[in-house]
């Protein structure tokens, strides 16, 4: 990016639209708040317009050094004020973007399943592995792959793990903000009966009475603040597919995952693919035989644990976030 793009990215301000609840999870929050953390690095100014819930997310945001203003409040107002709006969800279609575009502000949507038969933006970015097969009707200009992968600016100074190295394997267990109590018991009920030493750290769950036997220890946390630490300490990850897939494979964690709803079912097949992931399957499908088989293969395979370890910083490597923020801030330029 030349001066000029930095000259102008002083005043540029970048409002984010995006929401964050059980029901959907926090993946698209977090994305959104690496690219907010990039921009900031190359000096734009960053805003979120969201329904957070718990209350712990609006806080994560609000100590990043971020404003948040709820949807309840004046939506247009805000957007006025916006140099750039970044959209992220599901339930933003075409007429949100026109409306957006007619307000004057520049618009990027991320998208992971290009639904629409148009769109209205002048950034759009897909950073799942076969984007590049994807089209945008509309679009100024698209970016595509791994490579833009949003993860926050912590994954990239965090120490990578060693992996197992005796002693009890360590085990992390994160399914995302969104719920899934059938999956989280049949995860339990097959770590309860594995014959191998484990100690798990259960993300997301909160307090509850963990399965129990000797060998086995079992840390259920409300929610964590360094998740590179939790990953770095992990041998191992159940997890869902969603973008903490990227987070794992970039910290070079094997991960197991379950397919918690449709947009998750490329992410899981692209860490099978590249090497570091193994798909248990749908969610509700998956029976507690099946993830004890699939543990049971790793578990006892320590070659194989670390030819995954080492194929995951190869998909991502955390720098995504830098080349999306530059793109935008070209255009703004």
């Amino acid at each position: 990016m030349g001066g000029g793009a930095c000259a102008q990215a002083v005043s540029t301000r970048v409002l984010f639209r995006v929401d964050a609840y059980p029901a959907i999870g926090n993946g698209h929050l977090m994305r959104c708040l690496a690219l907010a953390h990039a921009l900031r690095a190359g000096g734009a100014q960053g805003g979120f317009v969201a329904r957070l819930e718990p209350v712990h997310l609006r806080q994560k945001v609000l100590d990043a050094g971020f404003t948040v203003r709820d949807v309840a409040g004046d939506l247009g107002m805000a957007l006025r004020e916006a140099d750039w709006v970044v959209l992220d969800g599901y339930k933003f279609g075409l007429d949100e973007q026109r409306g957006i575009k007619a307000l004057g502000a520049q618009l990027m949507v991320i998208d992971d399943m290009a639904l629409q038969a148009e769109y209205c933006a002048d950034l759009v970015l897909n950073q799942n592995a076969d984007a590049g097969s994807v089209r945008y009707p509309g679009a100024a200009q698209v970016l595509l792959g791994p490579e833009y992968a949003l993860l926050r600016p912590e994954f990239l100074t965090a120490p990578r793990g060693v992996g197992h190295a005796g002693g009890q394997h360590r085990i992390l267990m994160t399914l995302g903000g969104g719920t899934a109590p059938a999956v989280t018991e049949v995860l339990f009920a097959a770590l309860r009966d594995l014959p191998y030493p484990l100690h798990v750290r259960a993300l997301g769950v909160g307090p509850r009475q963990a399965p129990a036997r000797p060998g086995l220890t079992i840390e259920c946390l409300a929610h964590v603040d360094d998740m590179p630490a939790q990953m770095a300490w992990a041998d191992l990850a159940l997890c869902a597919g969603g973008s903490t897939c990227w987070e794992l494979a970039c910290m070079g964690v094997p991960a197991l995952i379950t397919v918690l709803s449709e947009d998750q079912k490329m992410v899981a097949a692209q860490m099978q693919s590249a090497g570091c992931g193994t798909i248990l399957g749908w969610h509700g499908d998956i029976e507690q035989g099946m993830v004890m088989s699939a543990l049971d293969k790793l578990l006892s395979a320590p070659a194989l644990l670390l030819a995954m370890r080492e194929q995951g910083p190869r998909l991502v490597d955390a720098r995504g976030g830098e080349r999306v923020a530059a793109a935008l801030l070209e255009i703004a330029g």
